[in-house]
């Protein structure tokens, strides 16, 4: 069983890397700033390995088959003050449905700072680029540590204030857990879409192909070992690579660091994370290469099951039910008698 379906993902691999090749060859420049955009800051601090993990809700932008083996609820949101006046936001959420299935959602803008126009229509101080992505996305565990998943999104970008384009896309992703869950693979196909249409040029979406493998295990009772690689195809540019490691102490606090190869700017990744039963902070810190600056992501997370939920509500009902009630002393005054 288990060799047919690693089988089985190696066909799939081998037919979507066929459909990108042909899809590919027919479109010409690759559009969408915010569709390159990787949220995040634990993914960021391991280097954006997570095609083969995919533990948590931003499953929904590397390989939304991750959701299939969610457990819990989780809402998280996240801020990145970019290079050369730019702006990221994020806020998301994944929620396990009772069929087995799970499904998740994201909002994700990008602020490209403003630009000074000389002459023309459109001459003045303008903002030079505003983009909206929202996310929906669905997966599901077909058998035992297999699991497919999807999404659909919405971009609409507008430029200097005077252009708009809407575009709709698409991924699918895959993920395989061997038996003892110490070893799995995945694949996800990027930004399957429409063109993007500003007035009369078209740009295609950054289509891209993710293959990865992950490893886990546990060095200590209290101390936990994953590590990932990523190999990235993104069409028409060159092959990069994404390397990563996590060590998890405690199931407290985490330790993270990765290498990004083949771009332009990444390099070096690393950080940090803290968490509780219910709460998560993660911090991310990445080279920007030949513009000499750095980056630093926050993400904040929370985690909870249903009757993790239910506890904290009625724990707030009880509170407020059993709260004194503070009553006001009357003042009497006595009238004198005549």
């Amino acid at each position: 069983m288990t060799n047919r379906l690693v089988l089985r993902l190696i066909c799939s691999l081998i037919l979507f890397v066929s459909t990108l090749q042909a899809y590919a060859a027919s479109t010409g420049t690759r559009g969408g700033v915010l569709l390159k955009f990787n949220p995040g800051a634990r993914v960021n601090a391991m280097g954006d390995v997570f095609t083969a993990i995919a533990d948590d809700m931003y499953a929904i932008h590397y390989n939304p088959a991750g959701l299939g083996i969610l457990s819990s609820n989780e809402i998280s949101a996240m801020y990145v003050n970019d290079v050369m006046d730019t702006d990221y936001g994020f806020i998301g959420g994944a929620r396990p449905l009772k069929n087995g299935a799970c499904v998740g959602t994201s909002i994700i803008y990008f602020d490209g700072g403003q630009i000074d126009i000389v002459g023309g229509a459109l001459a003045g101080t303008r903002a030079a680029q505003s983009d909206f992505l929202v996310n929906l996305a669905c997966g599901k565990e077909l058998r035992q540590g297999f699991s497919i998943g999807g999404n659909v999104k919405v971009f609409y970008s507008t430029l200097v204030e005077q252009y708009h384009a809407v575009a709709l896309g698409m991924d699918m992703g895959g993920l395989y857990k061997f038996s003892g869950d110490k070893l799995s693979l995945g694949l996800c196909l990027q930004n399957i879409g429409t063109g993007i249409v500003y007035k009369d040029t078209a740009d295609s979406m950054p289509l891209a192909l993710r293959a990865g493998a992950a490893w886990y295990t546990v060095i200590k009772k209290d101390y936990k070992f994953l590590t990932g690689l990523d190999i990235i195809y993104p069409y028409p540019d060159n092959m990069r690579a994404n390397a990563g490691f996590e060590i998890l102490c405690r199931d407290f606090f985490a330790l993270r660091m990765g290498y990004k190869f083949g771009y332009d700017i990444d390099g070096f990744t690393c950080g940090i994370g803290l968490k509780n039963k219910l709460y998560k902070i993660d911090y991310g810190f990445s080279t920007t290469g030949e513009l000499a600056s750095y980056l630093h992501r926050i993400s904040l997370s929370m985690l909870f099951t249903d009757e993790e939920l239910k506890e904290i509500l009625s724990k707030e009902k009880r509170a407020k039910e059993n709260k004194p009630v503070k009553h006001t002393k009357r003042k009497i005054t006595k009238r004198k008698r005549r």
